[in-house]
């Protein structure tokens, strides 16, 4: 975990069932001092949980950010869990944030890369921040096992 962190790569932990890969995320997020946003996925799960949402407040209409919006504004590592139960329809938004780094939100706001900068170093939209992501999910089942039984030959 430590060489990926050091390389800026995202991770993704593999492991049986069970709360031991958010554990393990969040003991090396506590080791190496550094913020946590959580996102559970379940097949409830709509494009809009993962970027805004919004609220009424006091008579007014409010955005309100979501993980993984809060993540990577604040340069915070974003732990999502149970990516195998999203929809087919949010995975182009959490493919869009894991590989290019960018979200358009509700409110106006673009979140992009922190590394598109123009001449004269200012950034272009919303800085990024170090965004890292640490995506845990169950192993594979293991595959089927195929016994063949030899025929016995019928001859007398």
């Amino acid at each position: 975990m430590a060489q990926k962190d050091l390389l800026g790569q995202d991770m993704f932990l593999l492991g049986g069932p069970g709360p031991v890969r958010r554990w393990l995320a969040l003991s090396y997020c506590e080791l190496t001092g550094r913020e946590v946003d959580f996102l559970s996925l379940s097949r409830d799960t709509t494009e809009s949980d993962l970027k805004q949402r919004r609220e009424i407040l006091n008579g007014g209409a409010y955005f309100v950010d979501s993980p993984p919006v809060r993540a990577s504004v604040g340069g915070r590592v974003l732990i999502l869990e149970g990516i195998e139960k999203a929809e087919r329809n949010v995975l182009p938004t959490l493919n869009n944030l894991l590989e290019d780094r960018s979200m358009g939100l509700e409110d106006g706001r673009f979140i992009m890369k922190a590394s598109g900068k123009r001449a004269g170093g200012r950034q272009r939209g919303r800085e990024g921040g170090s965004l890292k992501f640490l995506p845990t999910f169950p192993p594979p089942p293991p595959p089927p096992l195929h016994i063949h039984k030899k025929k016995q030959s019928t001859t007398h």
